[in-house]
Order: C-alpha cells, then structure tokens, then sequence
C-alpha cells in the first residue's frame, strides 16, 4: 500500500475505465478521479499529459471513435497541434484511462497494464 496519490483520467462509460479504478480502490490508494469527459482538459492541460506518457500525440488518440473517422484524422497523425486541438474539441477521442503515478504515467489499457505503474 501507498500514501501516494494517484490521478486517474477517467470516463465512466468506459468497462476498462472503471475496472482500473476498482483496482486502485482495492489497493487503498488516494485517488483523484478527473472526468475529462465532463472536465474536459486544454491545449497544455493535453500537451502536458502526452509529455508525462512520453508518447506523440498520434498515440493518445482512440482510432476507433466515430468521430476519429468523421473527421479524418488519419490525415492529419504527423500534425501534433492539430491532433491536440481535436483532443480538446472532443475529449472521447483520447484514449483512457490515463493513469499518474508519481512522476510515472501510463495508458491502462489493457486494465491489466495499471499493474506495471503500481
């Protein structure tokens, strides 16, 4: 156990979302749930998350929304401002959960992958 806190991006609808979640409860840790659905983060709120994964922006996006292909997207994978941007206008479109632990973060998907942050 911990007395650390974790800050978990989180999406309600989402099954792997919310078995992360339950897994971190069972572990007793402080956990600061961010809704980004209905707290939808900014441009450097976005820019700084992708900085603490340490992956591009092209990585946090979920390719399998709808909106994804509306917008055509797969278009635009090298432009990280305009990704960023669309991130922002339509917060379903980044992948989840997005798990920080300290000065570690991770996408926890598949839920099993919370283990290697923990």
């Amino acid at each position: 156990m911990s007395n650390k806190k974790i800050i978990i991006y989180h999406n309600p609808k989402c099954k792997t979302s919310r078995d992360v979640l339950e897994i971190l409860r069972k572990k007793n840790f402080e956990i600061k749930v961010i809704n980004y659905i209905k707290n939808p983060l900014d441009f450097d709120g976005i820019n700084l998350l992708i900085k603490k994964l340490s992956i591009k922006p092209n990585e946090l996006i979920r390719k399998r929304e709808p909106i994804y292909k509306e917008l055509k997207l797969d278009n635009h994978l090298d432009n990280d401002s305009y990704l960023i941007d669309k991130m922002v206008k339509f917060p379903k479109l980044i992948s989840r959960p997005i798990v920080i632990f300290g000065n570690k973060a991770n996408i926890c998907r598949p839920s099993k992958v919370i283990f290697e942050l923990i």
